[in-house]
C-alpha cells in the first residue's frame, strides 16, 4: 500500500475515531491538502476503472460517506452550541470546507460519485425546517450543488420530481423581496439558482398538473417579483427572473394557454417600465422575448379559444411597445452615426428587436381590423380555421393571416418616422424590417410595396455607404419576388446596375438584375458564388456560343488560373487564389468548365434562394406552433414535377458532344497547375492543402459530368486519359498530405473541407448544384471517386476516425455520463473523418451493383477492387470498431450517435442500400444503446428519436421477413418496456421521449396491439403533446392494413430485389410523410367497425374538442357522430361558438336535428341555430316538420313553438311529409299502424278531399323527396360500407318501387309512366336530383345520388317511355353524365376507401352512359347522333380518369354503329376511335 494512501485511510480513521475538536481540525486541513493532490486522484479514478480489482482499496464512494457523517455530526454540533454571529457562521463554514473540497475534487475529471447519497445529504438539510433560520448553511450548500452537482448531467438524472419541486419552492422563498431574513445581495444569487433550476427542469422533466401545483405557484411569483423589481435597479435579479418566466412559459404554453395569456397582459406594462429605464443588453433581451411570445398568443386566430380576451389592454401594451421600439432604433442609429467611420461595411441592429418590430407594426395594422370586426363571430375560410385545435403558424405568426388584409395606411404609419426620416441609417432599420416581414411571408398590400420601392429609389439615389446600401437592396429584392404586383422598372435598373461591383452588394443586384438585364461580361467580373450560378445558367440560355470570345478566356482564365504566373506575379503570395474557395466553389467551376467544353446544353436549373427557417431563440414557438400539422396528402403535384424533371433529365444523358479543342486548353493549364503543386511540396502548407482538394475534386466534379452527359464515344480520347492521370496524381499526392496532416493530431480544417467535398462528389448536394437531381434509379452510374482513392488513404481515414484520444472511463452508475458534460472541440474532426468513412462505405454498398456501367474501369485499375475494399472496412472493421466501443464513454456516444445519424438522418441525394447483415448490426447497436442508456432521461430521448424516424422508414418493409430475427424481437420487447413507461408515466422519460413513443406506436399498432385503458390514460395526459399524440395514435384504430397493397409491395419487392441478402430498405433523402393513413397500406374501416371503436372510447370518457376534432377528419360517418357531443360542449360555453362552427362545417344540419330529436331533455325551441353553418333557417322547415310532426304526440307539440298555423304548414311541407310517410303505408313495415294514424290526421287537419287534392297537384315533388330517401343495400354492386349515418327514413329500391305502385293506385293510373307522363314533370324530377348531386361534396352522397338517377332512368323512364319526352331525358341524362365528369375529374383522392368510391361512381356513370347510348340509338339513331361527337371527345379527353376498360365497351358499340356513316365527322370519330 502507497504512501499516500495510508494517509488518506489514516485521515478517514481520526473523522471516525478522534473526540477532540482540535484533532479533527488539524485532521481536515491535512486531508484537504491530501485530495488536491493529482497522485489522490489517479489512484481512486484507477480503481474504477478497473473492475477485477479486489476492493481492498479506498474509493471515492468510501470516502464520501464518512465524511458526510462527520459533517453532519460537525453542523449538529455547532447548531446546539452556537448563537446567531459571525463566529458561527464562520464555524458552519469550516465544518463545510472538508465536505464541499471532496465533492470538487471527486468531479474534477468526471461525476464518480453516487448520485442519490450526495443529492440527498445536502437537499435533505437545506430544506429542513430544523435548517431554515442558518443562512450561511443553505447557502453554501446551494453553491455547492447548484456548482458542483447538478451542473453534471449524471446527478441531474438522479434528481427526483419531489426534489425538484422542493427546491424551487426554496429558491422561490429565498428570492422574495419582502425576505428579510437575508441581505438583498442574497437575492441574486437565489434567482440565478431558480433560474439555473429551471432552466435544467423544462428539459428533463415534465409535471403533472394533478399532482403539483408548481406551475401555477411559479407563475404567480415570477409576476409578483417582477412588479414589485420594476422600479429597482437590481438588474441582475430582473434578468434571472426574466430567463426563469421565459422558460417556463415556454414549457407549459400549450398545456396552460390562458395562465400564459393573462400573465401577459399584466406583466408587460411592468416589463415596459423596466425597458424605458436603460436596463442592460441581457433583461432586454429577455423583455423582448417574452413580448414574442405574447404576439403569438394574441393573435387573432389564436384568441378564438383563449376564455376571456382582453383587447384594450393588449392595444394598449402594443402602443407602449412600438414606442418603446422606436426609441431604441434611434438610439442605435445615433450610435452607428458617431462610430460610422470605424464601421464603414456593416450596420448591425440586434435581430430579435428587428423581428420584434416587424411583428408589431404588422400586428397594429391586423388588431386594428380584427378586434374592430371581432373576428370571432365572422365566418372565415377553411384555411384560417384549420388551426383552431393545435399549435400551427397561422395561429402563431401573422404570416399567414389571409383573412385579413392590411389597411393601405396603417402598415405605413407605423414605418413613416423611419422612412421620413433624414437620417438614412433610420431607413435602413426600415428595410431591414420590410425584408424581414416579407421573408416572414407576412401578407403586405401592393400599395405599401408601391411606397417602399419609391423610398428605395430615393434611398439608391442619395447614398453612396455598401453597408446601408445593402439593406435597401435586399428589400427591393424580397418585394420583387414576393409581390407579383411589383416590377423591376428601368429607372431602378439605372441605379442598380453600378452597384454590381461592391463585393457586398453584388449578390442582390445579380438576383435583382438576373439574366434578362446582365450580360456574361458583368457577370464576369464578380467573385461570389452567386455570380457563378448566373454565369452557368447564362451559358445554358445561349447555347452555340453566343458570347464574346474576351467573356469565355476571361471566365476560364479566372476558374482555371495558371498558379505559376499568379504565384510569380504576387510574390510567392497565393492567398488572392483562396478568396473565393469553397468545396461549393469548387463544384460550380467544374459545371462551367465542362458548360465551356460542351457543343450543348448540360441541362440545369435555375438556382433559387431557399428560404430557411430561422433557428433563433426568438422564433422558437413559432418554429413549435408551424411543424405540428394536421392530417395531410402526399403532395401529388411537387412528385409530379419531380419526376418530369427527372425525365427531362434523363434524355441528356450521353448526348452532349465535347468541345475537344477547349478541353485541350482547359487540360494544359491543369497539368502545369499539377506540376506547380507537386513542386510546392513542403511550402505553403495550409494553401497546398486547399489547392490539393480544390483541384483534385475539380478534376472529379468535371469528370462526373463528363460521365453523365458526354457520349461514350470520347471515352477513349488520349485528353480524357491524360486527365484522368493528372488527377491520379493529385490524389496521391493527397493521400501523403492526409498521414502526414493526421499524424499531427490536431484541430484541422483540412478535415472540413475534404469532407464537404467528399460529400457533394458522392451525393450532388451543394446548395449550388444547378444540375436536376440524378437518382442512382435512373442513371444507374456509379460515383468516379473509387477510381482515385488509395488504400493507404481509407487507412489513414479509419486510424484517423478511431484513435482513442481520452481516457476510458465506466460510470459507478451504469449509463449515467454526460457526452455533453466532457466532450470538446478537439475530437470534431475525428467524428468528420468517421463520417466520411460511412459516407465512401455505404455509397459503395449501393454501387456494387453498378460498377461495371464507369467509364473509369479501363483507366483505374483499383476502381473495383476499391469498392470491395470500402465494403470490407464497413464489415470488417467499423462494425467490430462500434461493437466493442466502451459505453458510457463521451467519445463512444459519438461515434454510435454519428452512425445512427447517417442512417435515420439521411437526407442525401442516393440511397442507402441497407442488407441483412447490415440491419441486425444496427437493430444490436440500438439495443445496447438502450440497455446503457436507459437511466439517462436526454440520452435515452435521443436514441429513441432516431429509432423512431429508423422504425418509420424500415418497419413496413421488414415486419414479414423479420418477425422471427432475434435482434428485432428483443427490440419490440424494449419499445414494449418504454410503452409501458410511457404509460404509466415513468420519471425516466420527459415528454418529448413519451411523445416519441407515441408516434412509434402509430406504426407498430397492427402488430402490437393496445387496450382502449392505455388509450385512456394517454388521451387525459396533463401534457398538451401527448393528448395531441394519443390522438393521432386513435386515429390508427380506425385503420386496418390493405392486404392487396401488401401483396403488390412484396411482388414488387421480388421482382427488383436480384440481391438477396438485400432487405430492400433504401433510407433515402424522400422524407417519410408522418401521417401513414394516405400511403395507400391502411383501409379505413367501415361504419359498422368506426361505430363499434368510437363507443368504446367514448365509453373512456375520451371526449377532448382535440380528439373530436381529429375525428371529425377521418370519415364522414365520424363527424356526424361526434356532432352532437360538439354541440353539448357548446351549450356548456365549454368552447366558442366558432370552433363549434368549424367543427360541425360538414355536417349535414338534418342530420344535428336527427339527433337533437332524439335527445328528449332538448327542445325544438332552443336548437343551436347560431353556431352552425347556415344563412337560412327557413330552408330546414320542411324537414323539421316533417320530422318532428310524424314521430311522436310530445315532439309534434314542440312544433307549436315554430309553427303556429299547422294547417298551412301541412300544405307548404305536404311533399317531404308524403315522402316519409308512403313507403311505410305501402310495404307494410313495423310502423304501418302509427304511418296510418298520421295519414288521417292530416286528412282530418285538411280534409280528405284537399289531401287527394295536394296528392295529384304536388306529386313531382313528393317522387322527387321519394328518391331522395334512397340508401343502397348491401346486396348491391355499389354498396358504401363507409356510409354515414343516414338521414332518416331510408328507403332501398324495391321498398320504392312498391311506394311508386302504391301511388299509382291512390291516383288511378294504370302504369306508373303514365302516371308520370300525365302528372309529373319528368324533367323536373331529373333536374332536381342532378342539382343534389352537384351541389354536394361528398363522394358518399354522390355515389347513392347516382346510383339512384340512375336506377329510376333505367328501371322505370328508359324502359317504359317510348313517345317524345324520351328525346329530352335521353339528352338532358347523357349531358348529365358529361359534365359530371368534366367536374370531377381534377379531384384527387388519397385515401383507399375514397378511391373505391370513386371508381364505384365511375363504374356507375360508364354503365349507364353505354345504356343511354343503345336506347338513344335504338328508339331514334338520327337525333341521338347528334350527341356523340360530344360523348367520344369528352371520353378521348379524359380516358386516363375513367380507363379504357371502363370505356372500351362505349367505343365499340358507337364504332359499330357509325362506321358505315359517310359524314365526315362521324368518318374522323371512326378512325379515331380504330386508333385508339
Amino acid at each position: 500500500m502507497d504512501a499516500i494512501e495510508l494517509a488518506l485511510r489514516k485521515c478517514l480513521h481520526v473523522f471516525v475515531s478522534s473526540t477532540t475538536v482540535t484533532e479533527r481540525k488539524r485532521n481536515v486541513e491535512t486531508f484537504v491538502e491530501l485530495l488536491k493532490d493529482n497522485r489522490i486522484h489517479e489512484l481512486l479514478d484507477k480503481d474504477i476503472q478497473n473492475e477485477t480489482t479486489a476492493k481492498s482499496s479506498i474509493t471515492w464512494n468510501e470516502m464520501f460517506n464518512v465524511i458526510r457523517e462527520y459533517t453532519i455530526n460537525e453542523l449538529a454540533s455547532i447548531r446546539t452550541k452556537s448563537t446567531k454571529n459571525v463566529s458561527a457562521d464562520i464555524k458552519y463554514q469550516e465544518a463545510l470546507k472538508l465536505f464541499r473540497t471532496l465533492i470538487e475534487n471527486a468531479n474534477t475529471r468526471a461525476p464518480e460519485l453516487d448520485g442519490r447519497p450526495v443529492i440527498e445529504s445536502i437537499i435533505s438539510i437545506i430544506i429542513s425546517e430544523a435548517w431554515s433560520s442558518c443562512a450561511i448553511v443553505i447557502k453554501e450548500l446551494s453553491h455547492l450543488l447548484i456548482t458542483n452537482v447538478l451542473s453534471f448531467h449524471k446527478y441531474v438524472n438522479e434528481l427526483r420530481e419531489q426534489e425538484w419541486t422542493d427546491l424551487c419552492n426554496l429558491y422561490m422563498s429565498l428570492s422574495k423581496t419582502q425576505n428579510k431574513s437575508f441581505r438583498e445581495s442574497d437575492q441574486a444569487l437565489y434567482s440565478s439558482y431558480l433560474k439555473f433550476l429551471i432552466e435544467k427542469f423544462v428539459v428533463y422533466y415534465d409535471l403533472d398538473l394533478t399532482k403539483s401545483s408548481i406551475r401555477k405557484d411559479l407563475f404567480e411569483f415570477l409576476k409578483v417579483e417582477i412588479e414589485q423589481l420594476k422600479n429597482s435597479n437590481h438588474f441582475s435579479v430582473i434578468e434571472n427572473l426574466l430567463c426563469s418566466l421565459n422558460s417556463w412559459s415556454f414549457k407549459y404554453l400549450f398545456d396552460m394557454p390562458d395562465e400564459v395569456y393573462h400573465l401577459g397582459n399584466e406583466l408587460l406594462p411592468s416589463l415596459i417600465d423596466i425597458w424605458r429605464r436603460k436596463c442592460s443588453d441581457k433583461p432586454k433581451t429577455e423583455i423582448i422575448k417574452f413580448s414574442r411570445l405574447q404576439m403569438s398568443i394574441h393573435h387573432p386566430n389564436h384568441r378564438q379559444c383563449i376564455t376571456e380576451v382582453s383587447d384594450d389592454i393588449w392595444m394598449k401594451n402594443l402602443r407602449d411597445i412600438n414606442d418603446l421600439i422606436l426609441r431604441e432604433i434611434d438610439e442605435i442609429c445615433h450610435k452607428q452615426r458617431l462610430n460610422n467611420r470605424q464601421n464603414q461595411n456593416e450596420f448591425i441592429v440586434r435581430f430579435d428587436l428587428l423581428h420584434l418590430a416587424s411583428s408589431v407594426f404588422y400586428q397594429f395594422a391586423l388588431n386594428k381590423i380584427a378586434i374592430k370586426n371581432e373576428l370571432v363571430d365572422n365566418d372565415n375560410d377553411d384555411d384560417d380555421d384549420e388551426t383552431l385545435f393545435e399549435p400551427s403558424s397561422k395561429r402563431a405568426r401573422y404570416e399567414n393571416s389571409m383573412c385579413i388584409s392590411t389597411n393601405v395606411d396603417l402598415q405605413l404609419k407605423y414605418f413613416q418616422n423611419l422612412f421620413q426620416s433624414i437620417d438614412p441609417h433610420h431607413q435602413a432599420v426600415g428595410f431591414q424590417i420590410v425584408s424581414l416581414q416579407l421573408e416572414r411571408n407576412m401578407i403586405l398590400s401592393s400599395t405599401d410595396c408601391n411606397y417602399y420601392i419609391t423610398v428605395i429609389k430615393r434611398f439608391l439615389t442619395d447614398e453612396r455607404r455598401p453597408s446601408l446600401l445593402v439593406n435597401a437592396l435586399r428589400c427591393l429584392h424580397l418585394i420583387l419576388t414576393n409581390i407579383p404586383d411589383c416590377q423591376l422598372t428601368p429607372n431602378l435598373i439605372i441605379l442598380i446596375q453600378p452597384l454590381i461591383h461592391i463585393q457586398i452588394c453584388e449578390s442582390y443586384v445579380i438576383e435583382i438584375l438576373s439574366i434578362k438585364n446582365l450580360s456574361l461580361s458583368n457577370l464576369c467580373t464578380c467573385s461570389s458564388i452567386t455570380s457563378l450560378k448566373y454565369v452557368f445558367h447564362y451559358l445554358t440560355l445561349h447555347p452555340s456560343n453566343q458570347y464574346l470570345f474576351d467573356d469565355e478566356d476571361k471566365l476560364i482564365n479566372k476558374l482555371m488560373p495558371d498558379l505559376i504566373s499568379l504565384y510569380r506575379n504576387n510574390e510567392h503570395d497565393l492567398s488572392i487564389f483562396f478568396a473565393s474557395y469553397s468545396p461549393e466553389y469548387t463544384h460550380i467551376c467544374a459545371l462551367i468548365l465542362m458548360q465551356f467544353n460542351s457543343f450543348d446544353i448540360i441541362p440545369n436549373k435555375l438556382f433559387k434562394t431557399k428560404k430557411k427557417s430561422s433557428q433563433n431563440e426568438f422564433s422558437q414557438i413559432e418554429f413549435e406552433w408551424s411543424r405540428l400539422k394536421l392530417l395531410f396528402p402526399f403532395h401529388e403535384e411537387e412528385e409530379q414535377e419531380q419526376e418530369e424533371q427527372q425525365f427531362n433529365f434523363c434524355t441528356k444523358l450521353h448526348t452532349c458532344e465535347l468541345n475537344l479543342n477547349t478541353f485541350k486548353r482547359i487540360l494544359e493549364i491543369y497539368e502545369k497547375n499539377v506540376r506547380f503543386i507537386q513542386q510546392l511540396k513542403d511550402k505553403h502548407l495550409g494553401e497546398r492543402n486547399k489547392l490539393l482538394l480544390h483541384f483534385g475534386f475539380l478534376g472529379i466534379n468535371m469528370l462526373h459530368v463528363l460521365q453523365i452527359f458526354f457520349t461514350k464515344t470520347i471515352h477513349n480520347n488520349m485528353q480524357i486519359i491524360r486527365f484522368i492521370e493528372m488527377i491520379q496524381i493529385l490524389f496521391s499526392e493527397l493521400t501523403e498530405e492526409t498521414n502526414f496532416l493526421y499524424t499531427k493530431n490536431q484541430d484541422i480544417p483540412f478535415v472540413n473541407d475534404l469532407f464537404e467535398h467528399i460529400k457533394i462528389s458522392i451525393y450532388l448536394n451543394s446548395s449550388s448544384s444547378l444540375l436536376q437531381p440524378i437518382l442512382p434509379s435512373l442513371n444507374k452510374i456509379p460515383s468516379i471517386l473509387y477510381g482515385f482513392l488509395d488504400a493507404k488513404f481509407l487507412s489513414y481515414l479509419y486510424n484517423f476516425a478511431t484513435q482513442e484520444l481520452s481516457k476510458t472511463k465506466s460510470s459507478d452508475i451504469e449509463g449515467v455520463e454526460c457526452p455533453i458534460d466532457s466532450l470538446s472541440q478537439d475530437k470534431l474532426p475525428l467524428i468528420q473523418t468517421f463520417e466520411i468513412l460511412l459516407s465512401l462505405c455505404f455509397q459503395a454498398l449501393y454501387d456494387k451493383q453498378y460498377y461495371a456501367n464507369s467509364f473509369l474501369l479501363p483507366y483505374c485499375l483499383n476502381y473495383q477492387s476499391n469498392i470491395n475494399l470500402l465494403i470490407r472496412i464497413l464489415e470488417e472493421k467499423i462494425y467490430l470498431y462500434l461493437e466493442e466501443l466502451s459505453l458510457p464513454n463521451p467519445i463512444s456516444y459519438q461515434y454510435l450517435n454519428n452512425f445512427f445519424s447517417h442512417l435515420c438522418l439521411n437526407r442525401s441525394q442516393y440511397y442507402l442500400n441497407i442488407r441483412l447483415n447490415d440491419f441486425e448490426y444496427l437493430t444490436n447497436f440500438f439495443s445496447q444503446a438502450f440497455r446503457i442508456y436507459r437511466r439517462d432521461i436526454l440520452l435515452c430521448q435521443r436514441f429513441i428519436y432516431l429509432f423512431h424516424l429508423f422504425i418509420k422508414i424500415v418497419y413496413r418493409k421488414v415486419r414479414e421477413k423479420l418477425f422471427s430475427n432475434e435482434n428485432w424481437l428483443h427490440l419490440k420487447k424494449i419499445i414494449d418496456a418504454f410503452w409501458q413507461m410511457t404509460v404509466n408515466k415513468n420519471t425516466l422519460l420527459n415528454n418529448n421521449t413519451r411523445k416519441l413513443m407515441i408516434q412509434m406506436k402509430q406504426i407498430l399498432i397492427h402488430d402490437e396491439p393496445i387496450t382502449f385503458d392505455e388509450i385512456q390514460i394517454i388521451l387525459n395526459d396533463s401534457s398538451y403533446f401527448i393528448r395531441l399524440e394519443a390522438t393521432k395514435l386513435c386515429l390508427n384504430l380506425f385503420y386496418e392494413s390493405n392486404p392487396m397493397n401488401s401483396q403488390n409491395q412484396c411482388e414488387h419487392m421480388d421482382d427488383d430485389d436480384d440481391d438477396r441478402s438485400s432487405l430492400g430498405i433504401f433510407l433515402g433523402y424522400k422524407e417519410i410523410s408522418n401521417e401513414f393513413v394516405f400511403n395507400n397500406q391502411y383501409c379505413l374501416k367501415s361504419s359498422n367497425e368506426q361505430k363499434k371503436i368510437y363507443q368504446c372510447l367514448i365509453e373512456k370518457s375520451c371526449s377532448s374538442i382535440l380528439f373530436f376534432y381529429y375525428l371529425s377528419n377521418i370519415s364522414e360517418y365520424l363527424s356526424r357522430q361526434i356532432a352532437f357531443h360538439i354541440i353539448e360542449i357548446g351549450l356548456k360555453n365549454s368552447i366558442s361558438k366558432t370552433i363549434v362552427k368549424y367543427l360541425l362545417r360538414n355536417v349535414p344540419i338534418e342530420s344535428i336535428i336527427q339527433y337533437w330529436r332524439q335527445q328528449t331533455s332538448y327542445k325544438i325551441k332552443d336548437f343551436p341555430w347560431d353556431v352552425l353553418n347556415t344563412n337560412s333557417i327557413a330552408q330546414y322547415h320542411s324537414f323539421l316538420f316533417s320530422t318532428y310532426f310524424l314521430s311522436s304526440v310530445l315532439h309534434r307539440q314542440q312544433l307549436d313553438s315554430l309553427f303556429h298555423d299547422t294547417k298551412s304548414s301541412l300544405i307548404d311541407y305536404f311533399p317531404q311529409l308524403q315522402a316519409y310517410l308512403l313507403p311505410s303505408l305501402a310495404n307494410k313495415m313495423k310502423d304501418n299502424r302509427q304511418a296510418e294514424d298520421n295519414r288521417q290526421l292530416i286528412e282530418k287537419i285538411i280534409t280528405k278531399t284537399e289531401y287527394n287534392r295536394l296528392m295529384k297537384q304536388k306529386l313531382t315533388m313528393i317522387i322527387v323527396n321519394l328518391l331522395l330517401t334512397y340508401s343502397n343495400s348491401e346486396e348491391n354492386e355499389f354498396y358504401d360500407k363507409w356510409l354515414p349515418e343516414p338521414i332518416l327514413p331510408v328507403s332501398t329500391w324495391s321498398t320504392l318501387k312498391n311506394t311508386f305502385d302504391y301511388i299509382k293506385q291512390i291516383v288511378n293510373a294504370k302504369t306508373f309512366s303514365e302516371l308520370l307522363i300525365k302528372s309529373t314533370d319528368i324533367g323536373e324530377i331529373l333536374h332536381c336530383l342532378s342539382s343534389n348531386l352537384f351541389s354536394t361534396n361528398s363522394l358518399h352522397e354522390q355515389l347513392r345520388l347516382l346510383n339512384v338517377y340512375s336506377l329510376f332512368l333505367t328501371d322505370i323512364l328508359l324502359k317504359s317511355l317510348d313517345n317524345d319526352y324520351l328525346h329530352s331525358i335521353l339528352r338532358d341524362s347523357t349531358y348529365l353524365l358529361l359534365r359530371y365528369i368534366e367536374k370531377t375529374f381534377q379531384n384527387k383522392y388519397f385515401q383507399i376507401y375514397q378511391q373505391e368510391l370513386n371508381n364505384k361512381i365511375l363504374n356507375i356513370i360508364c354503365k349507364l352512359l353505354h345504356q343511354l347510348c343503345t336506347k338513344g340509338f335504338e328508339f331514334d339513331s338520327s337525333i341521338y347522333l347528334h350527341h356523340i361527337p360530344d360523348i367520344i371527345s369528352t371520353l378521348i379527353n379524359y380516358d386516363q380518369y375513367l380507363t379504357k376498360k371502363r370505356i372500351q365497351n362505349i367505343f365499340i358499340y358507337v364504332y359499330e354503329f357509325i362506321k358505315h356513316n359517310n359524314d365526315p365527322t362521324y368518318i374522323f370519330i371512326s378512325y379515331t376511335i380504330e386508333k385508339l
